[in-house]
């Protein structure tokens, strides 16, 4: 390994190790405000109901007002109230709830979306300073702490993406990269439209490329 290989790396495990002191320093404790503790009461709900469902009944939220707590969007079905995100992202908090305590959440967030952007840095050979671009000048990092769904959804766009980009593409790179992109879509909808306009560039770029 040369001298300048080394030195990325030692960059590398910086950022990693000032990533988790910035989120030390925040507390995770502190961090659970609209969305995000909307999503945290879904997922305490699947707790609750034992992995049968999302349904909210309140009850831990007795301290609070009860149902009063609840921000805009809720909504019930068949007189039972429910949250307005994906139930894919309930099931994945209560997983962890089960667990951990809550501020494992931002944590695990953390994790996740070091391992998608150390996988893009890696994969497609990035210079050190485009990484740390990524990192410090985009909202990627903050959102991920933010947000669970977030932080596996950038990895899974980059492992979709990455399969499609393969030299030599084959169909189970198509398959990879369709499962890693759909998976996307349980979490975020709105990676259809990003996620999408990258899929179509590339297709155009390698009908041109063919032609």
């Amino acid at each position: 390994m040369n001298l300048k290989k080394r030195y990325q790396y030692l960059i590398i495990l910086i950022v990693i190790f000032l990533s988790f002191l910035s989120l030390n320093k925040i507390n995770p404790k502190y961090m659970f405000a609209s969305d995000s503790l909307t999503k945290y009461i879904q997922g305490v709900s699947v707790l609750e109901n034992n992995f049968q469902d999302d349904f909210v009944n309140c009850d831990f939220l007795d301290d609070y007002g009860g149902c009063n707590f609840l921000m805009e969007g809720f909504f019930e079905i068949n007189n039972n109230l429910t949250g307005p995100f994906p139930i894919f992202q309930s099931y994945l908090t209560a997983s962890i709830l089960y667990f951990f305590e809550p501020e494992m959440i931002q944590y695990i967030s953390l994790i996740i979306f070091l391992i998608g952007i150390t996988f893009v840095y890696f994969y497609w050979e990035l210079n050190i300073i485009t990484f740390l671009l990524l990192f410090f000048t985009t909202p990627l990092y903050f959102h991920s702490i933010g947000f669970l769904d977030v932080a596996i959804s950038i990895t899974l766009v980059s492992a979709g993406i990455s399969f499609l980009k393969q030299e030599k593409s084959d169909t189970i790179n198509y398959i990879l990269s369709g499962i890693s992109l759909g998976l996307t879509i349980y979490l975020r909808p709105e990676v259809t439209i990003h996620a999408g306009f990258i899929i179509l560039l590339y297709f155009l770029y390698y009908k041109n490329k063919k032609s």
